[in-house]
């Protein structure tokens, strides 16, 4: 319910009118999700929209890092990766959800990975270190998976955008702003 008592309050507090609805916004995603409305206007460069989409992002990013009566906080790069997930599905921007990502320190912006070639974020995180030029253990020991998944992620990214080196995986991410 904080979202309509946030509403209903700041509507009363004069100065503030014309804020109500915005600062209610917090919970609010696009393709008809969300509360109280069901629906996040779209980024249209306004500025009202923009910040409604930050709002939505940074909301999720804040839930996810402090601690909550059914789970422990998450670490940052498992609420980056849940903002890349919510930024996929179409549910947040990927200028608001990268915007909250440079804020908190990120290095990498939320990428919408249905145009990527089709890459899942975790072969996008692999396909980011191979053009660093790491090797799989390197990559394995980053990521905290084993060598041999990351030979098997590096086979499907060599299939998914049609290269056969790392020099390809390298020039591939420079070249859609993945790096």
């Amino acid at each position: 319910m904080h979202p309509y008592f946030t509403e209903r309050i700041v509507r009363a507090a004069a100065p503030w009118q014309s804020l109500a609805t915005l600062a209610s916004s917090d919970h609010e995603r696009s393709a008809k999700r969300g509360y109280p409305r069901g629906a996040l206007p779209a980024w249209d460069d306004t500025a009202d929209a923009a910040i409604a989409g930050v709002l939505a992002a940074a909301d999720i990013y804040q839930a996810l890092t402090e601690p909550r009566p059914h789970r422990p906080a998450r670490d940052a790069s498992h609420a980056a990766e849940e903002l890349e997930r919510e930024v996929a599905a179409g549910h947040l921007d990927r200028r608001a959800a990268s915007a909250v990502l440079k804020v908190a320190g990120h290095t990498r912006a939320a990428v919408d990975t249905e145009r990527v070639a089709g890459l899942t974020a975790r072969e996008i995180e692999v396909a980011r270190l191979l053009a660093r030029g790491l090797v799989d253990k390197e990559i394995a020991a980053t990521l905290g998976i084993s060598p041999r998944t990351v030979h098997h992620h590096n086979e499907h990214i060599y299939d998914k955008i049609g290269v056969r080196t790392r020099s390809g995986v390298a020039l591939f991410v420079v070249e859609n702003g993945l790096l």
